[in-house]
């Protein structure tokens, strides 16, 4: 059977596999887009019989069908599956305030991320969003300061419209915040990897934004994000950094985005072919990083010189275009 098919079967049947304090819910599938333009489908069961019951978690059903359709997994060993996940997930729902939703109640809770404007045209349509270089864009989003990290609401035109925020304005208060509270990072990629692997925690005296820090061992390769690491690649796009890499750097250097959480700098030796590095970008993003998280098949040149960061390869475009060689 289709995605569509899957989601319809869950929706009608979902309610016989729950416990049975959910008899009297109702369930519903919405579609949300999300980074790239990626449209998933959730499933949210509001359930009468519970305190709250305004508030329902949302599932999203399409790796369910993934694992429906590649896992080996009949209907009803899934069905189950989804019932047992979204049961727990009741149970454990986070409790959050939604913030006044007027300019000053959402003042200091908004930040900005970035995006790969080519790939997101539909949402950026509704979204407050500033074009920066290399083909991406800034949008905001309100935090709800919750344990998963990526609860958020996006910023649309109409909320800003409706809240009386000049959107210029509101770009400029999110970044400031977003600088405030995620300072940027640039750091070896060495001490990096022995970060993630435990062998040895990066310090602040790691950073190399700081010029009060040592110089670096090994420029080769450097990692730009944020002090928490989520969302680090719009680090970037702070005020004079892309010029304080250069700094440290020694000169222009290409940058790799890896993912929305970090990207790669390697500074300019004259031997790099980016061409072969943008199709190393590629095979990345086909095997280790989820589709929402990606920020292209493209890589980025910064020419010190000039001072300006532009695109150096962009994959998907020459691919859109015909042209891939």
């Amino acid at each position: 059977m289709d995605k569509n098919i899957f989601i319809e079967l869950v929706a009608e049947h979902i309610l016989e596999y729950m416990p049975e304090s959910y008899k009297d819910a109702t369930v519903e599938v919405m579609e949300r887009a999300k980074n790239n333009d990626t449209k998933l489908h959730g499933l949210i069961i509001r359930n009468k019989n519970n305190e709250g019951w305004d508030s329902a978690p949302i599932l999203y059903l399409d790796s369910y069908f993934d694992v429906y359709r590649f896992g080996g997994k009949d209907m009803e060993d899934i069905m189950h599956e989804i019932a047992r996940e979204y049961d727990l997930h009741s149970r454990n729902i986070p409790q959050f305030e939604l913030p006044e939703m007027t300019r000053e109640g959402i003042r200091d809770k908004v930040y900005v991320r970035v995006i790969n404007t080519r790939t997101n045209q539909e949402r950026l349509k509704d979204l407050v969003s500033l074009p920066v270089d290399g083909g991406f864009s800034l949008t905001v989003y309100i935090d709800m300061d919750m344990p998963k990290k990526d609860a958020m609401i996006q910023v649309t035109k109409d909320m800003a419209e409706k809240m009386d925020y000049d959107e210029r304005e509101l770009m400029q208060d999110a970044m400031q915040n977003t600088i405030n509270a995620y300072p940027a990072e640039l750091a070896e990629m060495y001490k990096v990897m022995m970060d993630v692997s435990g062998l040895r925690r990066l310090v602040p005296e790691d950073n190399l934004l700081n010029a009060a820090n040592a110089p670096a061992e090994d420029v080769s390769t450097l990692v730009i994000t944020n002090s928490d690491k989520f969302f680090g690649a719009t680090a970037l796009f702070y005020p004079e950094v892309e010029k304080q890499i250069a700094d440290v750097a020694g000169g222009s250097y290409y940058v790799l985005p890896s993912s929305v959480h970090e990207m790669i700098v390697l500074p300019d030796d004259g031997k790099m072919e980016k061409r072969a590095l943008a199709q190393m970008v590629r095979a990345v993003n086909a095997s280790e990083v989820h589709s929402e998280e990606q920020l292209g098949n493209k890589v980025l040149y910064y020419d010190a010189a000039q001072e300006r960061l532009t695109v150096a390869v962009d994959l998907d475009r020459e691919k859109e275009r015909g042209k891939e060689r």
